[in-house]
């Protein structure tokens, strides 16, 4: 399944949840990619000092604040003329270096609704069961933390605050491909589950 049916899916539980159903329009055939920008490397650093501002201090393990807090920012840069697209929160797994990681399908997505035991484990640790990251009109992701928290796990530092953006079938980071797998979207999904984000 591609990743554009993949979100369409993760669209229709969030509408089967009582949130909003992001109003999708694909950019099919943008003028070019957001993450070709020449511009991403000096928005990464505004990124970053803005989230630095907003009190986030670290970026690993930290994807759902940063990702909601990183959306408005992303939002007013992809307002251009050569994109004018939507930016969407976007929760649910990924597979990195033929491993997968965070798994959390839509299933499970409903699933954790309705589920107090684990939605009070999740409030007392902090700890997701999911990942987070933005996704955009022109069906790229958006990923400001999974690299860091990745590289915190397994080799004790981070890759910086590294983002991840282009077409999901297109990332990769060296001989690792990322492949994403959305599974609900919006940030109204947090209230649900009963997490404070902000």
């Amino acid at each position: 399944m591609s990743y554009n049916q993949e979100f369409e899916e993760a669209c229709a539980t969030s509408q089967h949840l009582g949130l909003p159903r992001p109003p999708v329009k694909w950019i099919t055939n943008p003028h070019r990619w957001f993450g070709q920008l020449k511009a991403l490397p000096t928005m990464q650093k505004k990124l970053q000092q803005a989230l630095a501002e907003d009190g986030v201090k670290t970026v690993g393990s930290n994807c759902a604040q940063i990702s909601v807090l990183g959306r408005p920012y992303l939002a007013a840069q992809v307002k251009t003329p050569a994109f004018d697209t939507d930016v969407w929160v976007t929760i649910g797994w990924l597979e990195h270096e033929n491993e997968q990681c965070c798994r959390f399908t839509t299933t499970q997505a409903k699933d954790l609704v309705y589920n107090t035991k684990d939605k009070q484990e999740i409030q007392r640790s902090g700890i997701l069961p999911f990942h987070v990251w933005l996704t955009l009109g022109t069906g790229e992701v958006f990923d400001m933390t999974f690299l860091t928290t990745w590289g915190e796990a397994r080799k004790g530092s981070g890759d910086g605050g590294t983002i991840m953006c282009g077409p999901p079938d297109q990332i990769a980071q060296g001989d690792a491909k990322t492949t994403f797998h959305p599974s609900v979207i919006g940030e109204g999904y947090f209230r649900l589950i009963g997490l404070a984000i902000l």
